[in-house]
């Protein structure tokens, strides 16, 4: 045990769920436009890594206003912190997985549609404007 350590997590299982979302810096533009363009509760899907066969409906409720460095890890960029409210339920009627407190979940935000070429390419696009400047 190391000083600082966190010994213990409390949480209200009973209570309304978050979640907490981290999106890369170079992608929270998208997020923060779209929700500037008269969408002010983004969709959000996601799965609960640890239930791949169940997707849940949520939507954004608050984006940070600071962005977070990652701790020296190379190749990793800057996140901001997204939260998201979410039903418990399950979207087919079976009882969701026993949640805990830290779960993980791979989540999209629905950002609006775009053109497939730009879907398929807009990162490519962002690598090379990033080397031209």
């Amino acid at each position: 045990m190391e000083r600082g350590q966190a010994l213990l997590t409390i949480a209200d299982l009973e209570s309304s769920w978050q979640l907490e979302l981290v999106v890369p810096d170079d992608r929270i533009g998208y997020v923060v436009a779209a929700r500037q363009a008269d969408v002010p509760e983004l969709p959000v899907e996601f799965r609960l890594t640890a239930d791949e066969r169940h997707q849940y409906q949520g939507h954004v409720t608050e984006i940070a206003q600071i962005v977070e460095p990652t701790a020296n890890e190379p190749g990793h960029s800057p996140t901001v912190r997204v939260t998201a409210s979410w039903d418990k339920a399950a979207p087919d009627g079976e009882p969701v997985l026993e949640l805990r407190p830290g779960m993980t979940v791979r989540a999209r935000i629905a950002c609006g549609r775009r053109s497939l070429g730009y879907v398929w390419l807009h990162d490519l696009w962002d690598a090379v404007r990033r080397l031209a400047t």
